[in-house]
């Protein structure tokens, strides 16, 4: 069994910057995320095409603002601002996960560990995963427990009595299918993508946005050459709508990426010359718990006035969905809540003594 002062459930941004910076002030941090490796939804993939090289692509947040000093100051060697906005844009260099790489270096981390039920004994919290029976065993133990998922994950494992139920009544998150195609140049340019930039806000029924993933800041390597057609080919991702996500949820992969690829060629006009824009490659990601919707509330009913929440008996929540504030979404508002939680953590961790390993 792992011991440590403080288990973080969810190796995102928010869990990430929580238990980095809980950590620099020498307190055991534990990390548990139940993918491959971190990111959340700042997550990338990397796909090796013995004809086309390597790819490597975002799935999630394709670009994201920065506003708050601490937030630039923490990217600004590790991101590109892209020109030409109102507002401090940034596309993070090589990939989005390297953001959450970064944040991890520090801290101690478990992937591939599927927390499926938490409960508080004697004082502490401890999380289980279930063996290859089904039976659930205990994986660590702590003083503090933070669950840093999307809240209806949160909401799960949180004890039906336990006051933070009622909390994450009001907020869920809305689903979104993204797909990246791997798409000829010479249709990149029929299709007029090189004049609409690398970051496109379609806005139409099916289609949220656009990126030209090989055209970002530090992603040359991404532009690969098609050997037997000769021909170099580009990256291109579709973020799909919400609700449009919503009425598709179990479509088969393929006929998202067809659907979506179509309703480009109709937003541009070519819906006529489907047989003359093909892609030559696509991957398809459905993101169940992508955008946050909705107040995060306390049990007065009133809307919490910090970027995290708790501790309540030693169970915190952080997360996007509690950072947003004016000016501050999305990337940013995860970064935030996991500093404002650590922050208010530190002091009464300090006097706490660690657990025997």
């Amino acid at each position: 069994m792992h011991r440590a002062q403080v288990v973080v459930i969810g190796a995102g941004m928010s869990g990430l910057a929580a238990a980095n910076s809980i950590a620099e002030q020498g307190i055991e941090v534990l990390c548990l995320e139940k993918a491959r490796g971190t990111g959340g939804r700042l997550s990338s993939k990397r796909i090796n095409l013995d004809e086309h090289g390597v790819l490597s692509f975002d799935l999630g947040a394709s670009s994201f603002y920065a506003s708050s000093e601490r937030f630039v100051s923490f990217i600004e060697d590790k991101c590109s601002s892209m020109q030409g906005m109102t507002r401090r844009h940034y596309v993070p260099n090589v990939r989005s996960s390297s953001l959450t790489r970064a944040l991890a270096e520090s801290v101690r981390l478990e992937c591939g560990v599927k927390v499926s039920d938490i409960k508080r004994r004697n004082g502490r919290w401890l999380t289980f995963v279930e063996d290859e029976h089904g039976s659930p065993q205990v994986f660590s133990e702590s003083l503090f427990l933070v669950l840093a998922t999307p809240p209806e994950q949160a909401r799960a494992l949180i004890p039906p009595s336990h006051p933070y139920q009622a909390a994450l009544e009001f907020v869920s998150s809305q689903p979104q299918w993204v797909s990246v195609y791997l798409v000829p140049y010479s249709v990149y340019e029929h299709i007029g993508l090189q004049v609409a930039g690398p970051l496109l806000n379609l806005n139409c029924s099916e289609i949220k946005r656009l990126s030209v993933e090989s055209a970002k800041p530090g992603r040359t390597e991404s532009l690969c050459n098609d050997e037997e057609q000769e021909e170099r080919c580009v990256l291109v991702k579709l973020e799909a709508q919400p609700e449009w996500t919503n009425h598709r949820l179990e479509l088969d992969k393929n006929e998202i990426a067809s659907e979506l690829w179509a309703a480009l060629l109709r937003e541009f006009g070519l819906e006529g010359d489907s047989n003359e824009c093909q892609f030559r490659f696509q991957y398809t990601h459905r993101w169940l718990y992508s955008l946050p919707s909705g107040n995060v509330l306390s049990r007065s009913g009133e809307v919490t006035g910090s970027h995290h929440q708790g501790p309540h008996e030693n169970l915190c929540l952080c997360g996007d969905y509690l950072g947003i504030r004016e000016g501050i979404d999305g990337v940013e508002a995860a970064y935030q809540s996991g500093l404002s939680l650590a922050e208010a953590m530190v002091e009464m961790l300090t006097d706490e003594p660690a657990l025997t390993m």
